[in-house]
């Protein structure tokens, strides 16, 4: 998407958060639950697809794209494109908030670069599985992935210089590879305090009993072979963010397939709440994320918390707090009664609450660079009531799991007297004049 073309009584500026939801709404009134990226035409949806027919389609995305800006396009247009609907996936942005009980009073201060599925929703879990195979199969091809999204993001942050810092994940066994290494202290050089790297907590790759070994716990081995690289990367200059914190005493698996496999967090969540507030791991971070699930269960979300949250899928389907999930992830069976059932949940609440609390009370001992993130879409209530006013960031906010191209951003701000509050982008600035049909 080219950047807009200012004129001469105009200026380009980053809107707030009540500014963004109204113009993206005006033109996208479903934007909380459809894709604003055009759907591509599948012969079967990808749930049913076998393994090695959607990294087929993945695939012949990415090269296409490398193939675009090989010929001269740039990163960002190519790797944002909304309206490219005969490819699998794009990237987008998924705005962080400041924390304010006042919507238009909070400001954007940090993007983070997701992948963005053309398939009419924004889950993009059901391609978690290709990404594993690509680094587990190909690694080279799988660090073009890398390398294209990095590209993008500088792309993005030198085209608009007014945009708050982009963060790009990157996996344990990712941060020993010397690619990784030589991309991300490049990044850095190009535009350093404005890229962000975050320590992600998949360790189930192929490659990480390679570069980790087997001897001692996952904390263990963490820390005696990705910390000192950690360390190196903050004294270059490279800011970094521990990812998906999430607390080992209340939870024991992720999910209920984990529970079934019987792969417990502790042997394979990198990023644990403990360790990484720890004063040695705190040391090489700027800032920490909370993981969705965490937030979700310490304040209490759910359909019922209010209209937005009842039409978003993983509220309106129980996600995270129906019986099988509760009893997933705290390894405790749950009955079919519903009074256990109930209990059961309201348990899970209090713990993860009274540890969430704690945490964030180790995170402002440790006064980080950068405000803690809370992964996930917060009540006026909330805001109040955890004393967050002006002290976080909300990941998403009133759009959930929305994320857009990095000209979406900005709106018109006409000079006096013209105008005196900002305008929606035209489409020619970023926003479709009309949405994306399922």
């Amino acid at each position: 998407m080219a950047p807009a073309r200012r004129e001469p009584d105009q200026t380009m500026a980053l809107l707030n958060q009540r500014q963004l939801f109204e113009a993206v709404t005006n033109t996208c009134p479903d934007v909380l639950t459809r894709s604003v990226y055009q759907p591509m035409q599948l012969a079967q949806p990808l749930f049913k697809m076998p393994l090695q027919e959607k990294r087929e389609l993945f695939v012949a995305a990415l090269r296409g794209m490398l193939k675009d800006i090989g010929d001269g396009r740039s990163p960002a247009e190519v790797a944002y494109a909304t309206d490219e609907s005969g490819r699998l996936f794009s990237f987008g942005l998924q705005p962080m908030w400041e924390v304010r009980e006042d919507k238009g009073q909070s400001r954007l201060v940090g993007l983070e670069s997701l992948l963005a599925l053309h398939t009419a929703s924004w889950g993009v879990g059901i391609v978690v599985d290709v990404l594993d195979d690509l680094l587990d199969t190909d690694i080279d091809l799988y660090l073009q992935f890398k390398g294209l999204e990095v590209q993008a993001a500088l792309d993005s942050l030198e085209t608009f210089p007014s945009l708050p810092p982009i963060s790009v994940n990157v996996r344990p066994s990712e941060w020993l590879l010397p690619e990784v290494q030589s991309l991300v202290l490049d990044a850095t050089r190009r535009a350093p305090g404005r890229i962000v790297f975050e320590l992600t907590e998949y360790t189930q790759d192929l490659h990480f009993k390679r570069l980790f070994g087997e001897q001692g716990s996952l904390s263990q081995r963490l820390t005696r072979t990705l910390l000192p690289v950690l360390r190196r990367m903050r004294e270059a200059g490279v800011k970094l963010l521990a990812d998906d914190l999430l607390p080992f005493s209340v939870y024991c698996f992720d999910g209920e397939a984990s529970c079934r496999k019987g792969h417990r967090l502790i042997d394979h969540h990198a990023t644990e709440s403990s360790m990484m507030l720890s004063s040695e791991w705190s040391a090489v971070f700027h800032g920490v994320k909370i993981s969705l699930d965490w937030v979700i269960h310490a304040m209490s979300l759910g359909k019922q918390t209010g209209a937005a949250f009842a039409s978003v899928p993983i509220y309106a389907k129980n996600i995270k707090d129906n019986p099988g999930h509760v009893a997933a992830v705290t390894g405790k069976p749950v009955s079919d009664e519903g009074v256990e059932t109930s209990s059961a949940l309201r348990d899970l609440q209090k713990a993860a609450r009274v540890e969430l609390q704690a945490a964030l009370q180790e995170v402002r001992r440790h006064r980080f660079d950068i405000l803690p993130v809370l992964e996930a879409t917060l009540l006026p209530a909330h805001i109040a009531e955890w004393g967050l006013e002006g002290a976080a960031k909300e990941q998403g906010g009133m759009f959930f799991e929305a994320r857009f191209p990095p000209a979406w951003f900005f709106g018109q701000i006409l000079s006096p007297p013209l105008a005196q509050r900002p305008k929606a982008s035209s489409p020619k600035k970023g926003l479709p004049s009309t949405c994306t049909e399922g």
